[in-house]
């Protein structure tokens, strides 16, 4: 008879094992989720600050911007463009001249 408190006591042991674990199991979840929160606003604040301080580097050493880019290679190929207009009409001006 004496074999039921000690199983009862057991008993009792296991399960608040069971709940310390699970209690533990929440508390490290809840950490890692606040962890992993902070680091995200951790990186954003770094990038926020990255562009700023990027903006204001290439803004003092008058780097050209990607829409420049595109723009000059717009202009580019249109001068092309006029450059091979015009040596074809020269060339067709001098078969002309030298033929006829």
């Amino acid at each position: 008879m004496d074999a039921w408190p000690v199983t009862g006591s057991l008993v009792g042991i296991g399960t608040s094992v069971r709940r310390i674990r699970s209690d533990v199991f929440r508390g490290t979840e809840q950490a890692l989720q606040a962890l992993e929160a902070r680091r995200a606003q951790v990186v954003a604040t770094l990038q926020e600050q990255m562009v700023r301080l990027m903006g204001g580097v290439l803004g003092r050493m008058n780097v050209a911007s990607r829409a420049d880019i595109g723009d000059l290679h717009v202009r580019l190929g249109a001068l092309e463009r006029r450059i091979h207009k015009l040596a074809s009409k020269d060339a067709s001006g001098t078969r002309r001249a030298v033929g006829g």
